[in-house]
């Protein structure tokens, strides 16, 4: 995780990070089961999950998830421009 990410983890508020906790296990056990909420960033390597409200931007690197961002939807594409 980011530094800037663990920031965003810290402020989340307790049962959002819960549910932000509970989409990165998802995501690093078994990737099939949430790909309807993965996709792309146009222009970008990274990829985007959705969670309610909430987007985490991530990066594969090397097998390896790299969270770069949580933020809500209105938010966390204006911090990637």
């Amino acid at each position: 995780m980011s530094a800037e990410a663990a920031r965003e983890f810290d402020t989340l508020d307790s049962t959002v990070r819960q549910r932000v906790e509970k989409a990165l296990d998802q995501l690093a056990s078994d990737q099939l089961a949430v790909r309807n909420q993965i996709k792309r960033l146009k222009g970008d390597s990274a990829m985007r999950m959705r969670v309610g409200d909430w987007r985490i931007i991530f990066d594969v690197r090397f097998g390896e998830i790299v969270v770069l961002a949580i933020a809500l939807r209105r938010e966390v594409y204006r911090s990637e421009s």
